[in-house]
């Protein structure tokens, strides 16, 4: 009968340890930069890539369309540094033909900003406790115009 009583708590100790250790290590888990495969890319915004591993959340994206102009939002999320995100889009931006414009940063958040032709796209980055939400806005005039700044 003694026996059994000492086997119980063992056992409990042993199965809190393990999710001690689990949590420990989940913890720990490497926030990587973006890898050199080619990005995913937003479909109503080819020519904006998304680093591979951000996940989309559906709920808050939202695009319109005009004649000629289309803006929308998307927004994503994934576990990256707010630093290797910046410096994702400040190099794959404009590889992809956009202008770096400005940036601006406040503690665990940062904000991009570019231009192509006729539009804008605004990069907002926040670094929360286990992910890191990024926010795309993209729109302006679709036709064709003179290249440089928006009137």
């Amino acid at each position: 009968m003694n026996t059994q009583k000492q086997i119980i708590p063992l056992a409990g100790f042993s199965l809190l340890s393990f999710f001690l250790l689990l949590l420990l290590v989940s913890g720990c888990v490497q926030r990587r930069p973006p890898d050199s495969s080619p990005p995913p890319q937003i479909v109503e915004f080819p020519d904006i890539p998304i680093p591979p591993g951000m996940k989309k959340i559906g709920d808050k994206a939202w695009t319109i369309e005009g004649e000629n102009f289309k803006a929308g939002l998307v927004t994503y999320r994934g576990r990256f540094k707010k630093e290797a995100l910046i410096n994702f889009y400040r190099d794959s931006m404009p590889a992809n033909g956009w202008e770096f414009v400005t940036y601006s940063a406040s503690g665990r958040g940062g904000v991009l900003t570019f231009i192509k032709g006729r539009r804008t796209a605004t990069i907002i980055i926040a670094e929360e406790f286990l992910s890191t939400n990024l926010e795309i806005r993209a729109g302006g005039i679709e036709q064709p115009g003179p290249p440089g700044r928006l009137p």
